[in-house]
Order: structure tokens, then sequence, then C-alpha cells
């Protein structure tokens, strides 16, 4: 079996100065023979300008004066096929196969087209039948195009065993562990990953993906001091590996370690070369957090610039401006944040607690009632709103709302929202009743009163209120 290699440095004199060469002699309607060799290089450069019309005419062009080249074959047979020009492509690869049998690229070509056309099984049998005839190399194209027919079968364990063959021939294969991690994510089986990539590690200490997978392997089992141990690692044998650093960082957050998360991030954000709106705002997430609001704001602000659609970093610059007290300007950035993001109710519920927090209650009140014509399933949502009607002495229809709230969302008991009613209850001198809801409140969390005194302060000197806090307080 052999295999032309299409791969060459486009940005090298050489290339720039062959296409220079070709494109002048279409511009003068010139005739010059070309090399196999010099074609590939041109048909490759356009690929990678993506003027794919241009790479087929050089593929025809290459045809004319190499009839029997099988590698022009197989390449315009990927282009038909790119087409959906299955059976075109077919027949090409008839004719390529002919001039050279058992041609590595015709037969993953061929098995792809037998994949997508809906035969499966032909495509099985092919690649099965002409492993055994490749090199090591060959072998492992061949298993990941196998890998990749069980996948297009939704067969993931058998995607798995077939990438197993493939690291029997080489345990460190890149293009190998890549897909080995994608598989073992679609799969969940992250504890026999751990076992295969701890053998992989014994073998070669410095296999810088064994280590990576290993760690993608512990954070999916929230084994975070495991994943940041193996990432470090990683990072120490290749301290390019930018997602490394992204990942480490990751599990670093999930440990509420926020410093080192964000050393991690930025470690990766001097490789991505400021272009990656996501680590901005994992940066601005971690400034945040760590009460560096100012700081946080400019890297919210650059995500917004590299994606202005961004509404959770819009969000999150509402949430800065409001723990700087700055109100109109934490308003105008949640309202952003609902143009880019109409469904997501949880911005409207920071809108709704602000007004709440800055007693315009009119507004609060809207801003509940949208946020549960989004989500009517949290009842925080529906407590809030209660509460909204509650401080503008509405009292029946706070009422109302806990208890339809009660009725149909609240399961199990919420302290918080018994409490409110008994609150509501307290408010339109129904003392009786309210005293049962307070009592059923405290039983389930003593704490709970402190919505009650909140929402009426006079209740802290009704001495009713205060025997049954004595009676209820816990040990």
């Amino acid at each position: 079996m052999s295999k032309d290699n299409f791969h060459h440095d486009l940005n090298s004199k050489e290339v720039r100065q062959l296409v220079k060469q070709f494109e002048s002699m279409l511009k003068n309607n010139g005739s010059c023979f070309f090399e196999q060799g010099s074609f590939q290089q041109i048909i490759e450069f356009y690929e990678e300008q993506l003027e794919f019309q241009k790479a087929v005419e050089v593929i025809d062009m290459a045809l004319e004066q190499h009839p029997y080249s099988a590698i022009f074959l197989i390449k315009k047979a990927q282009f038909l096929f790119e087409a959906k020009l299955c059976e075109n492509a077919l027949q090409l690869l008839d004719t390529a196969e002919v001039l050279a049998p058992n041609e590595i690229e015709a037969v993953l070509l061929r098995a792809e087209i037998y994949s997508y056309l809906g035969n499966a099984n032909e495509s099985i049998e092919l690649l099965e039948t002409t492993l055994p005839l490749g090199d090591e190399e060959e072998k492992i194209e061949i298993l990941l195009a196998l890998t990749e027919v069980h996948e297009n079968n939704d067969d993931e364990k058998e995607a798995f065993e077939t990438l197993l063959r493939a690291l029997d021939i080489d345990p460190t294969h890149e293009n190998v562990l890549h897909k080995l991690d994608f598989c073992v994510e679609m799969m969940g089986n992250y504890e026999e990953s751990i076992d295969i990539h701890k053998r992989i590690i014994d073998i070669d200490p410095y296999c810088y993906l064994a280590w990576y997978n290993l760690a993608n392997a512990y954070y999916s089992l929230q084994l975070y001091e495991k994943a940041v141990e193996a990432y470090e690692f990683v990072t120490v044998i290749n301290e390019k590996y930018d997602l490394a650093y992204r990942d480490c960082g990751d599990a670093y957050f999930e440990m509420e370690q926020y410093g080192k998360a964000k050393e991690q991030f930025l470690e990766s954000l001097a490789l991505e070369k400021d272009t990656d709106d996501e680590l901005y705002y994992n940066i601005g997430i971690c400034a945040y957090q760590l009460g560096n609001y100012l700081e946080a704001l400019q890297y919210f602000t650059r995500a917004t610039e590299l994606v202005p659609s961004h509404s959770d970093a819009y969000f999150q610059i509402g949430e800065c401006h409001r723990e700087l007290e700055q109100w109109s300007e934490a308003f105008a950035f949640y309202n952003k944040a609902v143009k880019f993001a109409l469904s997501k109710d949880e911005y409207l519920i920071a809108i709704a607690e602000l007004y709440y927090d800055l007693e315009n209650y009119d507004m609060a009140v809207v801003s509940y009632r949208e946020a549960i014509e989004i989500n009517s399933s949290d009842i925080n949502y529906w407590i809030g709103w209660a509460k909204s009607f509650f401080a503008l002495e509405l009292f029946e229809e706070a009422l109302q709302i806990a208890e339809i709230a009660q009725k149909d969302i609240d399961k199990e008991g919420n302290a918080e929202l018994l409490m409110l009613i008994a609150t509501c209850l307290f408010a339109l001198y129904k003392n009786k009743l309210a005293t049962a809801y307070f009592i059923e409140a405290l039983q389930i969390d003593f704490e709970s009163y402190k919505l009650c005194f909140d929402l009426m302060p006079k209740l802290q000197q009704n001495s009713e209120v205060l025997a049954l806090l004595d009676l209820y307080k816990e040990d």
C-alpha cells in the first residue's frame, strides 16, 4: 500500500512562486507541464484558501497531464463526495483502484461514502478486509475510520473497542488519544479510562495526552484535586497545550480556588492570542468571585467586544455595577442581557430583585411576573413576586400568589413560602390561621421567622409570636 502526501509548507516561497506561475499561465492562456508534486502543492494551496472551485480546476488539468495518476482521481472523488455526488465519486474510485490497488486513501474514502449512504456493514467489511494489508500507521488510520463508522452507527461500545485496538498498535498515537477522550466522554466510562491511561503513562511517562485524558476522567468524576495534578503534568511536558491550562482552571474553579483558576485561564489566554471570548468571561468570573469588580468589568467588556451578543457577559457586567452600587448602569446591562437572551428568566429575576432592593416595588412586580411567564416552576420567583405585592401593602394579592405557589409548586413544604403565607394572614388579621402556618414553617426551618419580621417588623413586639419562637426555638 502506498500513501501520497498532499501536505506541504504552503507559506514557503517555493509554493507561492509555483501558484503565481500557474495563475500566470492561465491568465495568458498558455500551457506548461507540471510534475505531479507541483500540482499537489497548488491544489492544497487553493484548499487552504477555501478556493475549492479553483482546486477542482487544477485537479482536472492535472488529470489531463497525468491521466494515470490515482492520487488525482481520488482527490476529485473527494470533491465529488463533498458535493454529495456519491455515485460519480465511487466510479472515479473504481478507476483509481485499478491503477493503484489497495491505495489507502481510496479505501478510506470509499468506506466513508458507504457509511454516508447507510451501508455501514459494507464499510466495516471493507475496512476490516484492508486492515491486515497496511503498515502500522495505515492500520491506525483504518481503525480510526472504523471508529467513525461505528459512531455514525450509534455503536459507542464498538467504537471504543476499536480505539483500544489502535492503542495496541501505538499506545501514544495522538489522533487515537484525542478520539478516545471524546469516546469516553460519550460513554461515561471514566474509571476504565483512568486505568487505560495509567497503563499508557507507565509505558511513556511523557505522553502529555495520556495525562490530559487522565485528568479529564478525574474531572468528570469530580476528583478535582487529582485532575489538577494531572493537568499540571500536561503543562510541564507540553507548556504550549492551552486546553490543559483552561481545564485546570475549571478544576480550580470547582474547588472555589478562584485565584489559581484565574492564573490558569490567563496562561491559556496567552496561548490563544487574545481571541477567545469565553476565556475572558471565565477570568472575569474569577475576578468577580475575588471581589475585584473593576477588574472583572474589564474582562467581561472584552468578551462583549469579541462577541457583541454575549448575553452572559452583559449580565455579569450588570452584576459588577450592582456590587459597585451603580444602579442605573446595572439596570442598563441587565436589560442588554435580556435583549440578547429573551428566554433567560434569571436575567429578569436579577432586574426584579434589584427593583425590590431599591424599593421600586411596582417595577419588581412587573419583572417577577415576566420571569414567571418564562419559568413558572421556580418557587423562589413566586415568593419574590408575592413579597413585592406585600411591600405594596396589597396583602390579598400577595396571599393569593403564595397560595397558588403552595398548591401548584411546593410539593415538599417550603418553610419560606409557609412563613410568607403566615405573614400575609397576620397582615389580614387572620391570626388563628396565621399562627398555624407560622408553627408549620418553624417546624421545618426555625430561621424562617426572619422573613416574617422583615416583612412586618411590628410582629417583633407581638407577645404571642415571641412565645411561639421561645417554644420552638432549636436547642
